[in-house]
C-alpha cells in the first residue's frame, strides 16, 4: 500500500477505537447478544484491538446511509420524523440506575400505513445478502421478520420501545449507498422488553464473570469475539477501574472504589484484579490489610497480586498484564524484585515457556534482562 495511505489507515482506525472505549455503559444496541460474558467485558472496559481501517469504513458508510435514509424520509409529506442530527446527537434512554443506556436514531408519527401512530425509528444499512434476507423473512409475516433476522436488533427495538413507551419499532434498512430500502413494523413485547431489562441489570451486578456462551474457542461466536483471548486465551487485561476488585457499580451510572470510599475513581497503584480478570490461576482468600490476593497455579506455585511494598514480592496489577507466569518463583527475578526494586514492564516467553526476555525498570533505568 502507499506508505501514506497506510498510516492514513491505522490513524483513523485508531481515532475512532479511542472515541468508543469512552462509553462507559452497557449499550443496549448490545444487550441482545447471546454471551453474557462478552457483554460483562464489555461492561467493565476490557480493552480490544481496534476495528481494520477497512472494516471501520464500512462503518462510517453505513451512518452516512443512515443520514440519507433521514433526508428522503422527512420530504414524505405528513410524516413527522425527529431523527438524530449529522453532529452525532442521539435521543438518550435510561435503565438499571444509568449503567444501561442506549441512543435511538429518532421517533416518527404519520407514516402512510400507521398514521396517527409513533413509532421507534431505526436506520440500518447492511451487505444486500442481508438485506435479501429481510426482504424474504417480511414477505412471510412483517411482524416477525425483525426479531428472525436479527435477534441483537430485535432486542435493542424492544429495550427502546419499553423505556420510551411506545408501541410500535420502524425500521428502514438499506443497502450500501442506499441504492435499495425496505421497512419492516415490530410490535411492542413487554415480557420480552422486562427480560432483557433483567439480563442488563444482572450483569451490571456480576461480581464475577458470567458463563461463556460457549466452552469451545472454535464456536463461531468465540472465534470472532473481540474478547476471545482473556475468555479463552487466558491473557489478563490492562488495569483500569471497572476491572479492579474494589470496583461496584453505583448510583446514576456512577462508579463507587470501595477501598478508598471514593466515587468514579482513576486508575491507581492499589489496583487488585477482581480474580476473573487473571484467568490462568486459581484466587485464593484476600488479605484485606494488605490489599493483596493470593493466586495459586496449576503446578501448585503461588504469587500476589495487589499493593505492593519494598520487599514484597507482590505484583502490581500493571506487572501481572505484562508478565507470564513462568516467571513465578524465578530465583533471578525475585531478588530484582526484591532487592533492587525492579519492577516487570515487557516480557515475552518461548513456546516451552521458558524465559526469553524481560524488560525491566530499576530506578530511572530499563535494564533488558
Amino acid at each position: 500500500m502507499d506508505p501514506t495511505l497506510e498510516v492514513a489507515n491505522a490513524a483513523f482506525s485508531q481515532h475512532h477505537h479511542e472515541l468508543e472505549h469512552e462509553r462507559a455503559y452497557l449499550g443496549a444496541s448490545e444487550i441482545g447478544h447471546d454471551c453474557e460474558r462478552k457483554l460483562w467485558y464489555s461492561f467493565r472496559l476490557t480493552p480490544t484491538d481496534p476495528i481494520p481501517a477497512k472494516g471501520r469504513a464500512a462503518i462510517e458508510d453505513g451512518h452516512a446511509g443512515e443520514l440519507v435514509i433521514v433526508e428522503r424520509l422527512q420530504r414524505v409529506p405528513g410524516l413527522e420524523l425527529h431523527a438524530a442530527q449529522a453532529n452525532g446527537d442521539q435521543f438518550k434512554v435510561v435503565a438499571c440506575d444509568g449503567h444501561l443506556q442506549g441512543h435511538l436514531d429518532g421517533a416518527a408519527t404519520g407514516l402512510v400505513q400507521a398514521p396517527k401512530t409513533w413509532h421507534v425509528f431505526e436506520a440500518k444499512v447492511c451487505n444486500e445478502k442481508k438485506f435479501n434476507k429481510l426482504k424474504k423473512l417480511a414477505d412471510k409475516d412483517e411482524k416477525s421478520a425483525l426479531q428472525e433476522w436479527d435477534s441483537v436488533y430485535y432486542a435493542q427495538a424492544q429495550v427502546y420501545m419499553h423505556l420510551t413507551e411506545m408501541t410500535r419499532h420502524y425500521l428502514v434498512c438499506a443497502t450500501p449507498g442506499v441504492r435499495d430500502w425496505f421497512a419492516v413494523r415490530t410490535d411492542y413485547d413487554k415480557n420480552a422488553a422486562e427480560v432483557l431489562i433483567k439480563k442488563a441489570q444482572r450483569i451490571i451486578d456480576a461480581d464475577t464473570a458470567p458463563p461463556r456462551v460457549r466452552d469451545d474457542p472454535e464456536y463461531y461466536q468465540c472465534n470472532w469475539c473481540d474478547f476471545k483471548k482473556y475468555c479463552h486465551e487466558k491473557k489478563v487485561p490492562k488495569p483500569n477501574c471497572r476491572n479492579c476488585a474494589h470496583a461496584v457499580p453505583s448510583e446514576n451510572g456512577n462508579w463507587m472504589c470501595e477501598y478508598k470510599g471514593i466515587e468514579n475513581p482513576t486508575l491507581c497503584d492499589d489496583h487488585v484484579y477482581e480474580p476473573s480478570f487473571v484467568p490462568y490461576a486459581a484466587a485464593g482468600e484476600g488479605d484485606p490489610d494488605a490489599n493483596t490476593i493470593e493466586y495459586t497455579l496449576p503446578d501448585g506455585r503461588k504469587f500476589k497480586n495487589g499493593t505492593r511494598i519494598q520487599g514484597s514480592s507482590v505484583y502490581t496489577s500493571k506487572e501481572l498484564c505484562e508478565t507470564d507466569p513462568a516467571i513465578f518463583g524465578d530465583s533471578t527475578v525475585e531478588v530484582l524484585r526484591n532487592q533492587f526494586g525492579g519492577h516487570v514492564t515487557e516480557s515475552s516467553f518461548t513456546p516451552s515457556d521458558e524465559v526469553a526476555a524481560i524488560d525491566w525498570t530499576i530506578g530511572d533505568k530499563d535494564i533488558p534482562f
